[in-house]
């Protein structure tokens, strides 16, 4: 299962303009959007003889690769993290930007501008992943269907008396709940990066998991 981003350009000033130079793109789909006007890039010009040179460009197509290279900054800071979650995360730390000059006009169609800075200030997911027991005895948990596109099952070896935090990807926590044996179904969560936190008085356990379009 993977995530398709979708992505549009604004200006510099985070102002977005649909102009004929660059053509940014619109739609209730848009995930984000990245600097995608007077970016300096690689070109080719001339013909025949055609020489290599740096260039000012912009359009989608430069925000895309932006937001591309943010994901990857993202997994080489957090390497437990897939395409997907690092994604949702990227996602999930964006910065709304409708209020920016006549972006309201916009509205629900250009996405939040990615913020770098904002993902790698969370709390870092790698560090709670695998918890074991205080006997040291690990217990296998699994989450199903992961990434989801709706209701989250989470499935415990071990039945018993269990409370359970789920924080978001800013470390806010958005629902906790007691359930007892070994089978709980989450619903209504958004889209997003979490971590669940399964305890009981012996133990603590963490897993992360996604929501997803």
């Amino acid at each position: 299962f993977y995530r398709a981003v979708s992505v549009t350009g604004v200006r510099n000033s985070d102002e977005f303009n649909n102009g004929a130079n660059p053509p940014f793109t619109r739609s209730d789909s848009v995930d984000v959007c990245a600097q995608g006007y007077n970016v300096m890039a690689t070109a080719t010009v001339g013909s025949p003889g055609s020489s290599e040179v740096y260039q000012t460009t912009g359009g989608t197509s430069i925000a895309s690769p932006i937001v591309c290279g943010a994901v990857a900054i993202i997994r080489s800071v957090y390497p437990c993290l897939s395409a997907t979650e690092a994604s949702d995360l990227l996602i999930q730390t964006a910065t709304d930007i409708e209020s920016v000059g006549t972006n309201s006009t916009y509205a629900g169609k250009i996405g939040k501008r990615i913020d770098v800075y904002a993902a790698m200030q969370v709390a870092n997911p790698c560090l709670t992943v695998g918890i074991e027991n205080s006997d040291n005895n690990a217990m296998d948990i699994t989450i199903y269907p992961n990434p989801s596109q709706g209701d989250i099952t989470i499935a415990l070896t071990q039945t018993g008396a269990w409370q359970i935090k789920v924080l978001d990807a800013l470390g806010r926590q958005v629902l906790t709940q007691r359930f007892s044996g070994k089978r709980l179904t989450l619903s209504g969560l958004e889209t997003g990066l979490y971590v669940a936190e399964l305890s009981n008085e012996n133990a603590v356990f963490s897993r992360r998991f996604s929501i997803v379009d």
